[in-house]
């Protein structure tokens, strides 16, 4: 049989006509462009910034008093928000003084968070002026991305990582050396084998940390070229009581979003021993906090499941947390709480580290057992704290405004300065 032939039924207003001149399109089949798209009967190209094909608009009937109205892009493109008009003569459109389309105001929109491809919408044909004429005047509008424009925004755990507050926990004679507030410091990791000795392991992603060593090869294959540290608000090879009371440590980072996200945000997140994490004031995940938190940093050390009001968990520390979030478009306000546990002597004397030890000036002493051994501060690192995050948002840089029927692909201009277009529609 012979090739099929699909005859295109769009009509176009010639200005200053009195009435409609028929300008079928083709009695020939349908023709594959460069770009992929293939026109049928009753569509027009969308033309993103006039020049590019970044799909389709096409429409179907009247069936049942409605039209159907489809946007539909190619894999190069895809959108972020659509409006669209169906009117009974071209001096229905909303437009500006100057003759320019308006598209906030066209009755038909939809607009999402992420990129899509392809919308649908019924229009309701009744409340036209001019509802039983044959034609119908239709202007659909876009904002397109280019896919190929893809790339990622990341912010990591740095010293440009903010400090918005440290606690240094709810117990007497926890006196913080670093600041409250500032830049974080690079933390120094506990060495791997000597633990709890790391006077001699520097800062950052060196291998032989036992942070590094816990977390295992998640560090190299998502921290490390990202260019993730390990920070905390000071340096932890300094003999601090909050060793051994725990601390709370706010860090907060900000990132732009230059374009339009593509899909949800990815936040990879360590911590010794616990975190929650917020972007814009929306939790993200939380991990090994407990019911006790934060009027209290004690820990249970058993064996078991945490027990009790207890507030942070010593075990578990070497799991990353991986979380999906939503970002917006603009500045985007990642906050950490990091916490690190209050361990007391029980750790390693075999009781629950549920009760207060006293500090003694040079370390401390149980008020609760008989445990009259101080517990040793002058190692730098009894009891180091540490966090490390990676945030990750795909986006779209490059966007246009796009026209059904545009560049001289099926439409007719508006009367304004610029290009936008519109095309008319016959019923059947």
């Amino acid at each position: 049989m012979g090739e099929k032939v699909a005859r295109r039924h769009l009509w176009y207003k010639v200005a200053g006509s009195l009435g409609l001149v028929a300008l079928l399109w083709a009695l020939a089949p349908a023709t594959q462009t460069a770009a992929g798209v293939t026109l049928g009967s009753g569509c027009v190209y969308l033309m993103a910034g006039q020049t590019m094909e970044a799909g389709t608009v096409c429409v179907s009937g009247p069936s049942n008093g409605s039209l159907t109205v489809t946007f539909q892009t190619t894999s190069s493109w895809a959108m972020t928000s659509v409006h669209l008009d169906v009117v009974g003569a071209a001096s229905d459109f909303p437009e500006t003084r100057s003759n320019n389309p308006i598209p906030g105001k066209f009755p038909y929109a939809y607009s999402a968070t992420y990129p899509f491809s392809s919308h649908t919408f019924t229009v309701d044909l009744s409340s036209l002026s001019s509802s039983g004429d044959t034609s119908y005047y239709i202007a659909a509008h876009a904002v397109v991305w280019n896919t190929a424009s893809e790339q990622s925004v990341v912010a990591v755990s740095n010293t440009e990582t903010s400090i918005v507050g440290a606690s240094t926990g709810p117990y007497e004679g926890a006196v913080a050396p670093g600041p409250q507030s500032g830049p974080a410091a690079l933390a120094y990791q506990p060495k791997a084998g000597t633990y709890p000795s790391c006077s001699d392991q520097g800062p950052g992603l060196g291998t032989a940390g036992l942070w590094n060593q816990g977390i295992g090869s998640a560090y190299t294959n998502i921290f490390e070229p990202d260019g993730a540290h390990w920070i905390w608000n000071y340096a932890s090879v300094i003999p601090t009581a909050e060793q051994i009371t725990g601390q709370i440590v706010d860090f907060q980072q900000t990132f732009d979003v230059a374009g339009t996200p593509v899909g949800p945000g990815t936040l990879d997140i360590a911590a010794d021993n616990a975190y929650k994490a917020s972007i814009n004031g929306a939790k993200i995940g939380q991990a090994r906090i407990g019911p006790g938190f934060p009027n209290t940093l004690m820990e249970d050390v058993g064996s078991g499941p945490q027990k009790g009001s207890w507030g942070v968990a010593s075990q578990g520390w070497q799991t990353v947390g991986s979380y999906p979030f939503t970002p917006s478009a603009g500045t985007n306000t990642l906050a950490v709480t990091a916490v690190n546990e209050y361990q007391s002597s029980g750790s390693t004397a075999g009781f629950p580290a549920d009760y207060y030890l006293g500090w003694n000036g040079s370390g401390y002493t149980s008020t609760s057992y008989s445990d009259p051994t101080p517990f040793d501060t002058g190692d730098g690192c009894t009891n180091p704290g540490g966090v490390i995050f990676a945030a990750s948002v795909p986006i779209y840089t490059q966007s246009e405004s796009a026209w059904g029927g545009a560049g001289g692909t099926g439409g007719t201009p508006f009367p304004g300065a610029n290009w936008a277009t519109y095309f008319i529609y016959p019923a059947n």
